[in-house]
């Protein structure tokens, strides 16, 4: 009998899926799963992950056989452990190549959104400078991001559905109802922003028009409401390479300010900007302050 495979670290309609077996395999099927397992091994990670792990088998949510998505991150291995394994075992389960960049140090700044703009920035100019063709879909994230069970599935829906002319697509607007990091990142959470009946009334027709995004208009009534509302729990967007160099261009008019990175991402936003709608496609991990 095969041992149980650690829990899927994620959220959705299918989290924490446990893969057993319980009678032998035939000879030809145990060379199937053990090739399965050795892709799972080799799953690449930007020279990020090195130390031995169980690997996770791939599955109904797991990104195998897909391309690699690349996503850029903050990551500290040492001062933020929970935050760097949670973002390696999801690269494992979706296939995703990780570009950590090292923590800022607090200390070099008088405010946390000079840091955190700071972040953004790094982030961006990261992406530029990766070696993949300019139409190729980047993540930029933060450390805390806990991704949908099923993120490449629905991630690749959600985006086939937006306009062919979108730049930038939020994956986690906050909150959940009763704040994001109450809960446990490996347990599954039910959806529900604090704001969705104002979300919907921005745009009624979404339900039926493009009922796996918002447009601009969540933008501008989040900045009207500012208070309690964010493109950000946590930061999580998906762009194109080629668009970096427009969005660091008008990063560069808010930097100095005392916004936060998800407040200058609120105001940078044009009609070429989305948010997700249904599903949403992350959930702040409970890691505690990383300031």
């Amino acid at each position: 009998m095969c041992p149980k495979q650690p829990r899927v670290m994620g959220y959705g309609r299918n989290t924490n899926v446990i893969v057993t077996w319980y009678s032998p395999l035939p000879r030809r099927s145990k060379l199937k799963m053990l090739l399965i397992v050795l892709f799972a091994l080799a799953t690449p990670v930007s020279g990020a992950w090195k130390e031995g792990h169980n690997a996770l088998l791939p599955n109904a949510t797991s990104g195998a056989g897909s391309k690699p998505l690349h996503i850029i991150a903050l990551l500290d291995k040492d001062k933020g452990r929970l935050r760097w394994d949670s973002m390696m075992t999801q690269a494992k389960t979706h296939n995703l190549i990780v570009h950590p960049l090292p923590w800022l140090n607090a200390n070099d700044f008088k405010h946390k959104s000079l840091l955190t703009q700071q972040s953004l920035k790094i982030s961006l100019q990261k992406g530029l400078e990766l070696n993949v063709p300019d139409e190729e879909v980047l993540i930029i994230a933060q450390d805390d991001t806990v991704f949908h069970d099923n993120l490449r599935a629905e991630l690749e829906e959600s985006l086939a559905s937006l306009p062919q002319d979108w730049q930038v697509f939020h994956m986690c607007p906050r909150d959940l109802t009763g704040g994001s990091n109450q809960f446990p990142h490996t347990e599954p959470v039910r959806f529900k922003l604090t704001r969705t009946e104002e979300y919907e009334a921005t745009q009624p027709e979404a339900s039926k028009r493009h009922p796996r995004y918002y447009d601009v208009r969540l933008m501008q009534f989040m900045i009207r409401e500012r208070e309690h509302a964010f493109l950000g729990g946590p930061v999580a967007f998906a762009t194109k390479k080629k668009f970096i160099p427009q969005l660091l261009e008008k990063l560069e008019n808010y930097l100095g300010q005392t916004k936060n990175d998800d407040a200058c991402l609120v105001l940078m936003a044009n009609e070429s900007h989305f948010v997700s709608r249904e599903p949403q496609l992350c959930i702040s991990g409970n890691f505690g302050h990383s300031w």
